[in-house]
């Protein structure tokens, strides 16, 4: 059974609304006071069925932190009044940062700013604009700066990627075969066409993880440990990464 989309979104915008009026205490609430603190999310690239939406969720879990895949965002973008709220819930001062940022991106990127590109790209960063996240898909990995986002892929060999899709019953497995090939040529072209970036590059991430041979739980873990090291300097001297 498919998951409700727009109630999982609608129950968001509720939190955002309570949040905006001071009712509800959430991530925004974890910035320190003062000058603007922008927050620290995990963003994340996926091969199709890397299992990136099941360990995005995993993370989020982890890190008490709400979790936008692929899906969800395309509902809030395809979506006018929800994509419309999901900026009005910010306050003015975010909606203006919002706006500098999107002009100043647009303005200084090499990629094809597509009416389509500037409606995902609005709504990545006005879900980074509330709080720290989970981000999984629709180039997130390229939107939030690098400095604030740990930046993720998630891959896993063809053949298993294949089964996985096979085991679904819905398809065949020359179809499957043939539907994780095509996958993989149109996420590769996104990035390369939107935003001149090989996606297979390694050094575009912090973490390259082969759910083929890792299960979710572990790459979730391994995820949210990285991520406490990257911005939480206690936990990174509490439990480095590497040990010399």
């Amino acid at each position: 059974m498919g998951r409700d989309l727009g109630r999982i979104v609608n129950d968001q915008v509720s939190l955002w609304r309570l949040q905006h009026q001071g009712g509800e205490p959430g991530p925004q609430a974890e910035r320190a006071p003062g000058p603007h603190v922008p927050a620290h999310v995990v963003a994340i690239a996926n091969q199709m069925c890397a299992n990136g939406r099941q360990i995005g969720e995993r993370v989020g879990k982890l890190l008490g932190l709400p979790t936008y895949d692929r899906e969800i965002m395309q509902h809030i973008a395809d979506t006018a009044h929800v994509s419309v709220t999901t900026v009005e819930t910010l306050d003015e001062h975010a909606r203006s940062r919002l706006e500098d940022y999107i002009a100043a991106l647009l303005r200084e990127q090499t990629f094809d700013a597509s009416d389509h590109l500037r409606t995902l790209t609005r709504i990545v960063v006005a879900l980074w604009e509330h709080g720290p996240c989970v981000l999984t898909g629709h180039g997130s990995v390229h939107l939030v700066p690098r400095e604030y986002a740990l930046c993720v892929r998630l891959v896993a060999p063809q053949e298993i990627r294949i089964e996985r899709v096979a085991a679904s019953g819905r398809f065949p497995p020359q179809e499957a075969k043939r539907r994780v090939q095509a996958s993989d040529a149109e996420r590769e072209a996104f990035h390369r066409r939107y935003f001149n970036a090989d996606i297979r590059d390694p050094l575009l991430f912090d973490l390259v993880l082969n759910s083929g041979y890792l299960d979710d739980a572990s790459c979730a873990e391994v995820i949210a440990r990285a991520y406490h090291a990257r911005f939480d300097k206690r936990a990174s001297k509490a439990a480095p990464m590497v040990r010399g």
